[in-house]
């Protein structure tokens, strides 16, 4: 089954739609004297007694004490001096204490939050999801995310950055035992800001994951990625698509690449089956924003057909945005996905 394109036109529309799914910025961090991360929480009660409060309980942090109302949304983003107002209360939490403090029982985390064991609908029963996350740090912050999007049709799975702690490694683990859907990859590589690594854990869930029955989409995030739609808008939105991937991609950065590199099919070894691998075809890179939403058909394709070493390897050679150009650069590429090329390299990031 071929995978879709979208046009330049339609793209545009669509990230309308999709690009605000997620957003970055849970885990706002500032660094207090003695350089430990922590946690903005909007709450009236002190540091030690809120963190003695949620210990006792074995509840985790709340990010805030209440829910908004919508009228109170809708200022927050409408007027900048009522959420100035709002942002100057925070206190901190510091992450790697109160993770310290958690309890990863099967029993503790199904009593924190509310995991339905069936499909709210059924459209979403019919059109499951994969998540993939890329993470390193706040197991509170993870376990309050993973409560917020799970279905019980989707799958979920989770990179761990081989540097995380071993307080976020026996917790995630806990995690992914307590449910049948929630899977760990077995191994795991050194991730950073720079992106190094990034594209190599993903590839490490879809490994896992992209043989599995009836799913239709495979959504790729890192750590503080927030969803913005529950669910069944998520569906709703990703129906409409029709097979098509949700990527933005525009011209790379030059610097970003490897001077003088040999992108040719040959040079790649891109395709598994050799006799594909022409030389006289360049692969067109292209780059964007590292979290993706990708096709089971696009995945089919990329999984079973592709070999990626060694195009990973030179992305990674470089310093900086190392994530930002794999699945761009396949998705738009004119003889991997009959995608116009042109309607990409003409357009800004």
């Amino acid at each position: 089954m071929k995978y879709e394109m979208l046009s330049t036109t339609k793209l545009s529309i669509v990230l309308l739609l999709v690009s605000f799914l997620f957003m970055s910025g849970l885990n706002r961090t500032n660094v207090s004297g003695n350089n430990d991360q922590v946690l903005h929480i909007s709450n009236e009660l002190g540091a030690d007694a809120y963190l003695q409060e949620r210990k006792s309980s074995q509840l985790l942090p709340l990010l805030y004490k209440h829910s908004p109302s919508r009228n109170e949304c809708d200022l927050i983003f409408s007027d900048l001096l009522v959420a100035i107002q709002i942002g100057k209360k925070p206190f901190t939490v510091k992450s790697e204490k109160v993770d310290k403090e958690i309890s990863t029982s099967c029993e503790n985390i199904k009593q924190r939050g509310t995991y339905s064991e069936t499909s709210r609908t059924e459209i979403e029963k019919n059109f499951p999801l994969i998540f993939i996350r890329v993470v390193y740090k706040a197991y509170h912050v993870q376990e309050l995310l993973f409560n917020l999007m799970y279905a019980p049709q989707n799958l979920y799975c989770y990179a761990l950055d081989r540097k995380s702690n071993s307080v976020f490694h026996e917790h995630m683990k806990n995690l992914s035992k307590c449910f049948p859907n929630v899977f760990l990859t077995k191994i795991e590589y050194d991730v950073d800001s720079a992106g190094h690594n990034v594209t190599r854990s993903y590839l490490e869930c879809l490994n896992i994951l992209w043989k599995k029955p009836a799913w239709k989409y495979a959504i790729l995030l890192q750590n503080d990625d927030i969803p913005l739609k529950n669910n069944y808008e998520m569906v709703q939105i990703l129906n409409a698509l029709n097979g098509s991937n949700a990527i933005n991609a525009g011209r790379p950065f030059l610097h970003r690449l490897p001077k003088n590199a040999n992108w040719s099919y040959a040079a790649l070894r891109l395709y598994k089956n050799s006799s594909k691998n022409r030389p006289d075809i360049l692969l067109q890179i292209a780059k964007g924003s590292s979290s993706v939403i990708l096709s089971r058909s696009f995945v089919e394709f990329v999984m079973g057909s592709l070999n990626l070493s060694t195009l990973i390897e030179m992305f990674d050679s470089k310093p900086y945005g190392t994530d930002e150009m794999l699945f761009h650069s396949l998705h738009s590429d004119d003889s991997l996905g009959k995608f116009n090329t042109n309607s990409i390299m003409s357009s800004e990031m």
